[in-house]
């Protein structure tokens, strides 16, 4: 059987290249008996090739078929992207979307990620024991109204992409955000030397893109594909139509945002790096966002400590007194932390930290660093070596100080 297969798809990749569809149609056929019309990609092509050679009532039908499969799976960016190729084929069936979002709501939520094929034997597990199969979060849809849902699966832009075709590049406007229905992207960045290095391999249902977007900057790295790829797009202009007809769409974007921003930030933190996803989105929901003004004192010298701040943009300066003179002891930025000493010992504060810059910080409390750290010895392990660092630190300024207070340079 392997071997038939093998040579099934010589066959199709030949006559594809030909472009003798009707030929490529009838082995596809039987690629798919083979698969036992499981692999939805076949199906995919069959629909494809359908279109191809002027079926287009067998091409919408199958379509259908395979849009349905994927919204009972719970892969919902996918069914959204074979509805787009439905509604192209033929206009009347425009309400693919609106039952896509009816099926996606009635569903119900399962909060966690889970693979393609756990989903897909979760959905066949529960149709056996008679239950309404439920699907996985799909992030960003999920908190989406039926209509909501409808109405952005209409306006968003399906691409399809060859492999090695550059998406963005480093230094572009961010004007739209990609999810991967089908395929892989690779985003790419230079080092200090000029060397290109590979942040991240995204496959499917990963989003990208949405930093910039949202920040409205400039892109950070470059977006290429590393095979043939099917993306949705969503872009800046798609984005204010839809918000301007369902304004809620906007704060879900951004709380979207902001989750996908503070989990990454706290994916590279020196605290919270060694978590996995998992994990990290516990702690997420526990942490509360605040903004300080540059020269606005967040923590005080000799002051009960409540708070860990995590720093999601800016910097700060922290200082301490001794002798009537203000001692700067370090300089932190984007993806450090601070606060823990005075949670960890139960001391008083034992420096001042001021913002140098507009800051955006996510602060955990007490009582919450507790718990994490108790659940997660790594986390402890962190804090500990953290602060016995910054003690030796800061005992080594005060020294160095007193030696040129002592010599007269100061």
């Amino acid at each position: 059987m392997a071997e038939d297969k093998s040579a099934l798809v010589d066959k199709i990749q030949k006559h594809t290249i030909k472009g003798d569809w009707d030929k490529a149609l009838v082995e596809l056929q039987k690629l798919n008996i083979i698969l036992s019309g499981k692999d939805l990609r076949v199906r995919m092509k069959i629909a494809e090739t359908l279109a191809r050679t002027g079926k287009t009532d067998d091409a919408v039908k199958e379509y259908m078929a395979v849009s349905d499969s994927y919204a009972e799976s719970g892969f919902t960016v996918q069914a959204i992207a074979v509805n787009k190729l439905i509604v192209k084929l033929d206009p009347s069936k425009a309400d693919v979307h609106k039952k896509l979002a009816e099926v996606h709501t009635d569903k119900g939520l399962v909060p966690k990620m889970v693979s393609k094929e756990q989903a897909v034997a979760t959905v066949e597990e529960e149709k056996g024991k008679g239950k309404k199969p439920s699907i996985p979060r799909t992030p960003l849809f999920s908190d989406l109204t039926t209509d909501e849902l409808a109405y952005v699966s209409e306006q968003v832009e399906v691409l399809q992409v060859k492999a090695g075709s550059t998406l963005f590049r480093e230094g572009d406007p961010g004007d739209s955000l990609f999810i991967i229905t089908h395929g892989e992207v690779n985003i790419l960045s230079r080092n200090a030397k000029g060397e290109e290095v590979e942040v991240a391999r995204l496959k499917n249902g990963e989003f990208f893109g949405e930093f910039a977007f949202f920040s409205n900057s400039k892109r950070q790295a470059d977006a290429v594909t590393s095979s043939e790829s099917e993306l949705l797009e969503l872009t800046r202009e798609t984005l204010i139509d839809v918000t301007q007809k369902y304004p809620r769409v906007k704060e879900v974007l951004i709380s979207f945002y902001k989750n996908r921003v503070v989990d990454k930030l706290m994916a590279t933190s020196q605290l919270f790096r060694s978590l996995g996803p998992k994990d990290r989105i516990q702690i997420l929901q526990k942490l509360s966002y605040q903004t300080f003004e540059p020269g606005a004192l967040i923590i005080q010298e000799g002051c009960a400590g409540d708070y860990l701040y995590l720093i999601k943009s800016g910097g700060a300066d922290i200082t301490t007194w001794r002798d009537d003179q203000e001692m700067l002891l370090a300089t932190i930025g984007e993806g450090e932390f601070f606060g823990e000493i005075s949670l960890v010992t139960g001391t008083p504060r034992t420096a001042s930290v001021r913002a140098r810059t507009p800051m955006e910080t996510m602060r955990l409390s007490k009582a919450d660093l507790d718990e994490v750290a108790t659940r997660h010895p790594n986390v402890k392990k962190v804090i500990d070596d953290i602060i016995k660092k910054r003690v030796e630190d800061t005992i080594k300024i005060v020294l160095d100080m007193n030696k040129l207070w002592k010599t007269g340079l100061v």
